[in-house]
Formats: structure tokens, C-alpha cells, sequence
């Protein structure tokens, strides 16, 4: 758990097996990508628990609000995926919330809930395709992007939000 103090970016996935390919074990490398394993009925909460420590650990959160079957959810994923990787040294989380899957829905309403992050949680529940940059200080939204937003746009307004919390 010492490793998280130093963590700068986290990238935050609750879902289903679909996502196994993307996922590298929180317990020792907790850096690059931390998912909790929903699959077969039951979370991994040591993963869950790993990611809700990185995300607290974060200024800001881009909490991306998918679905499996979404074709704007896939539109937006690779582009969040690519501004994290811009942000190398920068304190940023991004946390997929499942809106589909049950059991991935569960475990992204407890994740919500763990890094204080319910109400913006419950306000968008039910919906996706879209991702909201969220301030942990206050707890409060300060940007969305949907597919129409370009990489480059994303990573614009997280600079520019970073930069003010300078």
C-alpha cells in the first residue's frame, strides 16, 4: 500500500471478463490500470479496495459513465485511455462506472461511495456514454466529454484544471 502514495495516474475499471485483456495486478504493479474482476458473481475486493485508494490519492477523476454495448462509449474510451497515458506525472484517476452489468454496477456505485464520489455517482446513474472530470477537493463536476470531444480536447481541460490547483 506504500506504492499508492506515490502513485500519479490510475486508471480505474469495473466491469466483466470482456476487459480481463486490459487488466494488470493492482497487488504489485497498481500504476497503470487497477480493475476489479467482476466476473462469476463476486468482485476481487483487494483490486476494488487498491482503486478506491488511488482514486482518493487523485485531484481529479474523470469518471467515465459506460456501457458494454454503447457505440459512444467506445468512441470515448480510447481517447480517455490516451489522455491518461499524456499525463504521466500528473495526479489523475480515471474510473470506468458500469452502467450495464449488475454486478459491475454494484461494485461502481461502492467504488462512487468509497472515494466520496455518490452524489455525482447518483446524479448520472442509469446513464453513459460520456465521462465527468470531477475536482476531490470539493466533490464537485467541472467538465464532461462525450465522443465528440477529441483527445486532445480531454486533455486540455484536465491540464487546464490541474493547472488551477496549482
Amino acid at each position: 500500500m506504500k506504492k499508492l502514495a506515490a502513485l500519479s495516474i490510475a486508471f480505474l475499471t469495473f466491469g466483466f471478463s470482456a476487459y480481463a485483456g486490459q487488466e494488470k495486478e493492482c497487488a504489485t504493479t497498481c500504476s497503470t490500470v487497477a480493475k476489479a474482476d467482476c466476473s462469476e458473481g463476486s468482485c476481487d475486493l483487494a483490486k476494488a479496495d487498491c482503486a478506491a485508494s488511488a482514486a482518493s490519492e487523485a485531484k481529479l477523476v474523470a469518471m467515465v459513465f459506460y456501457s458494454e454495448n454503447c457505440g459512444s462509449c467506445k468512441n470515448l474510451d480510447p481517447k480517455v485511455t490516451a489522455a491518461v497515458q499524456s499525463f504521466g506525472g500528473k495526479n489523475v484517476a480515471f474510473a470506468k462506472m458500469d452502467m450495464a452489468c449488475p454486478i459491475g454496477h454494484k461494485s461502481s456505485a461502492d467504488l462512487a461511495k468509497k472515494i466520496g464520489l455518490e452524489k455525482v455517482f447518483a446524479e448520472h446513474d442509469g446513464k453513459y456514454g460520456f465521462a465527468i472530470l470531477v475536482d476531490m477537493e470539493t466533490k464537485h463536476p467541472i467538465a464532461k466529454f462525450t465522443k465528440s470531444n477529441s483527445e486532445q480536447e480531454i486533455a486540455a481541460a484536465i491540464q487546464k484544471s490541474l493547472d488551477k490547483k496549482a
